[in-house]
């Protein structure tokens, strides 16, 4: 998976698309992207930064 550390939601939401779910705590966010048996979970902080991404299965991202 491509480091995506440091990205705004504005660079993944142009290079993934829309997240299947996004879930809101307080001001951090976190979004779900799956594709066939890929699962990845991507960590925003209150400024829309990645601060951690991690996925699971077979992924080409």
């Amino acid at each position: 998976m491509t480091d995506l550390k440091g990205k705004q939601i504005q660079d993944i939401k142009k290079n993934y698309g829309n997240p299947v779910i996004i879930r809101h705590e307080q001001e951090k966010q976190m979004w779900a992207y799956k594709q066939g048996e890929c699962s990845v979970l991507i960590f925003f902080d209150g400024q829309g930064i990645v601060q951690f991404a991690e996925s699971r299965g077979k992924c080409l991202l």
